[in-house]
């Protein structure tokens, strides 16, 4: 597949083959992973579990005198200082006869926020070079590049991550986590839990005989769920589990049980699976101190304690700061995620300033023929939109959506339903249509915005438009909407009729004048609303127009007197006073939308 072709990458991995791909040269792979020829390698890149970072593996290429044995592999690896921004290793390559080879190999991480691919080229191509002379690198790249790492901003939450003496760091461990940690190159993996977060700081404890925290760290990624992988302990322990990658583990002086369970008020319970939430007050009361003084200052850049609220607010009154802030770690079940991130959501949504303001029904557990869906928000009845709810969704290991349990579930739900759905977790908010293969938008909750939560009412107002026409389904009184400039004062009324709900009749404009004059024909047309426009565009008086074919719709409480009253701009009193109306001020829309910034 040349470079003309490509399929859909990650948007990380097409910047990588723009960067450094040779011209027209070989690329295969699927969406979160790739597999191209550049100048000077074979390259392999993905973005890791989790979604957090992009490996990128460069195998240097044999020259034209042959394989070289091992044993050159091992020494020239061996003579050669350290690339600038990756790691060197001697790789052993399982080969499909099932012998193996040992190719010299550079290993690079970067963030997938922000990813850039800064001396990744230069790197290659000074190994490369000496490769193919079979010398030592004497002079290598110059320059900086974006390592990412999580330890430069404060953590969320704190965790207790469980080991034993089987997964007890020695010190070989440490320094080869130093090395590869000092390029940003994270690949230490620990069973974490599923409500952790990108930059989470976690205490590394060990049960007897230590009981107590021995190291410190940083979550490198976010959990992601893995079946079948084997756990590194002397106890038989579920092959099935969360996991996360790690920071560089920093040793400290062991912070025992009693200390930690002093720390908790005396609430700490350590069974279960790995990852037991410290608040944050918890923390502030702890002594961190390093095992090696010379760790000290990195020491203190890692744990530090969290600036979150350690309290929930309440879900009825709940402000968009508040809910973007609340802690995962508060929400330890999936009704804590209904209660204090879904529900909350909702009513953002319908206080929202927009035209015309959505209220909609919530109706949990709404039964279809797919099941149960967790909520599917209505107005008059008829479904806008479906809504599942996980603590932790489980996302896809290579970026293909049908793979997730979690996304074919809300699928099924938006097929029957036959619309938009979201799919909520303590983490991020997806927007998925019927018959998507992935995700259309996301919404992180720490990073939402308001224009997010009118991104949200919009997707409601679509389907309310859809289905009962412009209102968007408000009930019991004809709106106006605003359309245009302010200057211009161009209002949408709007009539009740029939089972449709409520549909537009003619635009308005308020003039100088201070009396409502037309300005364009009917939305809707047929024969009757042909003739009330033709009507009104002669200048017949409104009220005998009205009362002709509209049944004194302009006395009626819901008429246009009252809709104009409701919305005139307040530099217009001169209408209020004819039209014996309130004016309600509300802010104009917002339309700009988030586009999702995953694959």
């Amino acid at each position: 597949m040349s470079t003309q072709d490509l399929p859909r990458f990650h948007p990380a991995l097409r910047e990588l083959l723009h960067d450094i791909c040779r011209e027209d040269g070989y690329v295969d792979g699927e969406l979160n992973c790739v597999e191209f020829l550049s100048s000077d390698a074979y390259v392999v890149a993905n973005v890791k579990e989790g979604e957090s970072r992009v490996r990128i593996r460069a195998y240097l290429l044999d020259d034209d005198n042959g394989r070289p044995t091992d044993e050159e592999v091992l020494r020239w690896v061996e003579n050669q200082p350290a690339p600038s921004s990756g790691v060197l290793e001697a790789f052993v390559e399982q080969q499909e006869d099932e012998s193996t080879r040992v190719i010299p190999r550079l290993v690079f991480e970067r963030p997938v926020e922000g990813f850039n691919t800064a001396l990744i080229e230069s790197d290659i191509f000074t190994f490369a070079e000496a490769w193919e002379s079979r010398s030592v690198v004497s002079r290598q790249p110059v320059g900086a590049f974006t390592m990412g790492n999580p330890a430069e901003s404060a953590p969320r939450n704190v965790w207790l991550l469980m080991g034993d003496g089987a997964s007890y760091l020695t010190d070989d461990d440490l320094a080869e986590a130093r090395a590869e940690g000092a390029v940003g190159v994270y690949d230490m993996m620990w069973t974490a839990p599923k409500n952790g977060e990108l930059g989470d700081l976690v205490l590394l404890y060990f049960v007897s005989p230590r009981k107590a925290a021995c190291f410190v760290a940083r979550l490198a990624s976010r959990p992601f769920w893995r079946s079948g992988f084997e756990v590194n302990a002397h106890q038989r322990v579920n092959e099935n589990q969360w996991w996360a990658y790690l920071t560089t583990p920093i040793e400290i002086e062991p912070i025992p049980f009693k200390t930690l369970e002093h720390a908790a008020d005396g609430k700490l319970v350590l069974r279960g699976r790995s990852g037991h939430y410290l608040k944050p007050a918890s923390v502030v009361s702890l002594t961190f101190t390093a095992k090696h003084p010379e760790q000290q200052a990195e020491l203190d850049l890692v744990a530090r304690s969290p600036l979150v609220r350690s309290d929930l607010p309440d879900p009825e009154f709940m402000s968009l700061e508040e809910w973007k802030t609340i802690a995962s770690g508060l929400l330890p079940l999936e009704a804590s995620v209904s209660e204090y991130v879904a529900r909350p959501l909702f009513r953002l949504i319908g206080n929202a300033h927009r035209f015309p303001a959505i209220r909609p029904l919530i109706k949990p557990e709404y039964r279809i023929r797919a099941g149960f869906v967790d909520f599917v928000l209505c107005a008059n009845d008829v479904p806008l939109v479906a809504v599942e709810v996980k603590l932790t969704m489980r996302r896809p290991r290579w970026g293909v959506w049908a793979e997730s349990p979690d996304f074919r579930q809300l699928q099924r739900y938006v097929k029957e339903l036959g619309v938009p759905g979201l799919l909520i977790d303590a983490h991020s908010v997806l927007v998925v249509y019927p018959g998507a293969e992935s995700p259309q938008i996301e919404i992180v909750r720490s990073e939402a915005t308001q224009d997010d939560i009118e991104t949200l009412q919009e997707l409601l107002f679509a389907r309310a438009h859809q289905e009962l026409g412009d209102t968007g389904g408000v009930p019991d009184a004809a709106v106006a909407t605003r359309h245009g400039s302010e200057s211009s004062h161009l209002y949408m009324a709007y009539l009740p009729f029939g089972e449709r709900g409520q549909v537009p009749i003619v635009i308005l404009r308020g003039t100088s004048a201070g009396a409502p004059a037309i300005q364009a024909l009917p939305i809707i047309d047929t024969p009757v609303f042909r003739d009330i426009a033709e009507k009104f565009l002669q200048g017949d008086p409104m009220e005998l127009v009205a009362e002709e074919y509209l049944g004194g719709f302009l006395l009626d409480p819901h008429g246009v007197a009252t809709v104009l009253g409701q919305t005139l701009p307040e530099e217009r009193p001169e209408l209020l006073d004819m039209l014996g109306g309130q004016y309600a001020p509300r802010n104009r829309p917002n339309r700009r939308r988030r586009v999702a910034r995953r694959g």
